[in-house]
């Protein structure tokens, strides 16, 4: 409560003393010539990794200076002090007063967080921080919340990035203001994706899979409509039974692990972190989920959006309905959940893997998988293009394919430095000679 607040109060620091000296810096701008100051900003480890890719856009260019924030006390919640949060950016740290006192020309969040409403005039932009399902909260879809895309009667954002025109067309559809400020820019992530698929069995070799392993990435979301909140303390034997057929990675949301407000479901998954069930490797909070993707054959998954990641793979997915959650008729859950195997009791898991992977849909799966992502193979252009278009400078000149090497190198760091490289997976039971 006293967390909250605090930040409460930062908030009316931003909208007042923050606000009027932003405000100022920008009136100054023809003082300061070229120079920008630039604010990435998140609330946990998994977002600053993706912030790291917008910074890796606008490095070289020697006009741009940057700083990196996670929002006010959201630390204790996203596992992640500001320090440790800008060096997984790539930059250096502000402090909480810095936020609201230094002077930026541009304002770029990868999660809503009215705390950094700081300034009328300084443009912001909400990149999101993955492909959008269109989950509902409050009875909105949550990344055009009127709580967080108006703040005192006005846009918050200048504009907000999503992977691809499906979403667009959402915000055009809710107001026709939200719909000029949204674009779509492809998404990097997709991109470094497809150029890692090129190296899939040197990956796997890496993950210690054979080429005849069969590979299940178990994904949950966090919270209690997720996988793991929904499945509580069945999913332990839900593991194991598919560990009795498969390879199995779990792939858990870092927030069920570090939100103290989670109760049951951060005891269950620090657990299954620290001792996981037998023939069950899971992805530490801090590690990549790009070589789980890559790595498996087949992934069970509630709603979260790395079940659309992995669809740009081509890969088949079971579905896992969890009490609760609502998706929109037209979503692309909604879509996909009309013909993907799904279930709702975890003691079904293993069976409806196994069906999948004799029979599935791949076709209608990639079909999705175009809608909720454009420009693939140039998001980097795209996102550079706008954000030198918010900081009002001309961009320097790149050359020819810099969209694709960019990617082909963070593949190659991706294979080299994967999580479990190094540390031996778990051996499948029919390894142990079980059968």
């Amino acid at each position: 409560m006293k967390a909250l607040l605090r930040e409460l109060a930062l908030q009316s620091l931003s909208l007042a003393c923050g606000g009027v000296w932003n405000t100022l810096s920008l009136l100054r701008r023809p003082l300061r010539g070229n120079r920008r100051r630039v604010l990435l900003a998140g609330t946990n480890l998994m977002m600053a990794r993706e912030l790291s890719e917008v910074r890796s856009l606008l490095e070289t260019d020697a006009r741009i200076e940057m700083f990196a924030a996670v929002r006010p006390f959201a630390g204790v919640a996203g596992g992640v002090d500001p320090a440790r949060f800008a060096a997984a950016v790539g930059v250096n740290a502000v402090s909480s007063a810095g936020i609201f006192l230094q002077p930026w020309d541009l304002i770029i969040l990868s999660a809503h967080a009215r705390a950094f409403n700081a300034g009328r005039l300084v443009p912001r932009v909400f990149t999101g921080h993955g492909i959008s399902s269109w989950k509902v909260v409050d009875g909105e879809i949550d990344e055009f919340r009127g709580y967080y895309t108006r703040c005192r009667g006005r846009w918050v954002y200048s504009r907000m990035f999503m992977r691809g025109e499906d979403a667009v067309r959402v915000a055009r559809g809710l107001h026709p203001e939200l719909g000029r400020r949204t674009v779509a820019c492809g998404d990097i992530v997709v991109d470094d994706l497809l150029a890692a698929a090129e190296h899939r069995a040197q990956l796997r070799e890496r993950l210690g899979y054979r080429p005849e392993d069969r590979v299940v990435a178990v994904l949950s979301t966090h919270g209690p409509q997720g996988l793991l909140g929904s499945w509580g303390r069945r999913t332990p034997q839900a593991l194991r039974s598919l560990a009795e057929r498969f390879r199995v990675i779990l792939v858990n949301h870092p927030l069920n692990i570090y939100h103290e407000a989670y109760g049951d479901l951060r005891r269950l998954s620090v657990e299954l972190r620290d001792s996981p069930p037998a023939g069950v490797h899971v992805n530490q909070p801090e590690d990549p989920i790009q070589p789980a993707l890559i790595a498996a054959d087949l992934a069970v998954t509630d709603h979260t959006s790395t079940a659309l990641y992995f669809a740009q793979l081509g890969k088949p997915i079971v579905a896992v309905k969890t009490p609760g959650y609502e998706a929109p008729e037209g979503s692309p859950w909604s879509r996909i959940l009309k013909f993907v195997p799904s279930v709702r009791r975890p003691e079904d898991v293993a069976a409806a893997a196994e069906a999948a992977f004799t029979e599935f849909p791949l076709e209608r799966l990639s079909g999705i998988a175009r809608d909720v992502v454009s420009f693939p193979g140039a998001a980097r252009t795209h996102w550079r293009d706008e954000l030198y278009a918010l900081l009002n400078l001309t961009p320097p000149p790149m050359p020819a394919m810099w969209d694709q090497e960019l990617s082909a190198r963070a593949a190659r760091r991706l294979v080299g430095k994967s999580p479990a490289a190094g540390r031996p997976l778990p051996a499948s039971r029919t390894d142990r000679g079980d059968f």
